[in-house]
């Protein structure tokens, strides 16, 4: 038989080829036995928990706040709301990429998972499609110009390819989508125009500005979310996902609404305006497609 003899140690740094233990006490005695000449070990890597981080971070709720400009707004919104709720229990992320499209996060489906665990996110608020919409009917940044309905087919085949790209690793995330208000500040650009190109724009093409320019933009964008984020809902909630869909178009002009006959404001009154006709109020819009920080504060109250 091989000689054997003890060794005593004190834990705590390790001497040259003893054994690493972690242990909870300084002063803790450790006895190891060992042979006289031990086997080569192959080394490990020991991988440490922060578990402190872990329960931290079980303390909340998290909302991830994804995708386009809106998504820096609708943080901004949801922080204010959360605050005036006095929910301290949630918390919000945000990871924005201005001017970003679907097409994009399609291409790259790891971006979006990537995101939700690096924050710990158990909610997705996404704010995705705008942008492909606006660059589909102008035919900018590469994309080829196609008409509205096409676009919104185009769109709806990204969002489901991002959201396929989520769930695959994220089975348990609720997805929330809203889309996007009505555009804003049409009514100060026209007469900008009138002034500055009098010759071509008359008070006949300010009516047909009004109710096709401005109607027809509006109708479109709000299919965007009752038809291409509606449906997608739908088919993600049968596969037994979580997504929804929470319409909030016409939200400004009800509030703007509601402000001026001094009545309680109420989203759910489509009586209040919601009306394709009607542009998002100055005051709640930050240019034509961004709503300003009290804007948002509304959409996400």
């Amino acid at each position: 038989p091989m000689p054997v003899r003890k060794r005593t140690l004190m834990a705590g740094a390790p001497k040259r080829g003893a054994s690493r233990l972690s242990l909870s006490s300084s002063t803790t005695n450790v006895t190891i036995t060992s042979t006289t000449t031990p086997p080569p070990k192959t080394p490990t890597t020991t991988r440490t928990t922060n578990t402190k981080a872990m329960s931290y971070s079980k303390q909340f709720t998290t909302i991830l706040s994804f995708g386009d400009s809106w998504s820096y707004g609708n943080d901004y919104g949801l922080r204010i709301a959360l605050r005036l709720h006095n929910r301290p229990d949630i918390r919000v992320e945000r990871d924005h990429h201005f001017g970003s499209q679907a097409s994009y996060f399609a291409k790259n489906p790891s971006l979006l998972p990537e995101s939700v665990a690096r924050h710990s996110a158990d909610y997705v608020l996404l704010s995705l499609g705008g942008n492909d919409y606006k660059n589909l009917l102008s035919g900018w940044r590469g994309r080829a110009r196609v008409w509205p309905w096409q676009a919104l087919a185009l769109i709806k085949d990204d969002l489901r390819t991002v959201l396929d790209g989520l769930f695959a690793r994220h089975p348990n995330t609720r997805v929330v989508m809203y889309g996007y208000d009505f555009i804003g500040n049409a009514d100060d650009l026209f007469p900008h125009l009138v002034r500055n190109y009098p010759t071509v724009f008359s008070s006949a093409l300010g009516f047909g500005y009004r109710w096709f320019g401005v109607r027809t933009i509006n109708y479109y964008m709000k299919q965007l979310g009752d038809v291409v984020i509606s449906q997608l809902a739908q088919d993600f909630t049968s596969r037994g996902y979580r997504v929804d869909y929470v319409p909030l178009w016409g939200t400004l002009q009800n509030a703007a609404d509601a402000k001026s006959s001094n009545s309680p404001f109420d989203a759910s009154r489509e009586d209040l305006g919601h009306s394709l006709s009607r542009c998002s109020p100055a005051e709640y819009m930050q240019d034509l497609i961004h709503a300003n920080e009290k804007g948002y504060e509304i959409l996400m109250d």
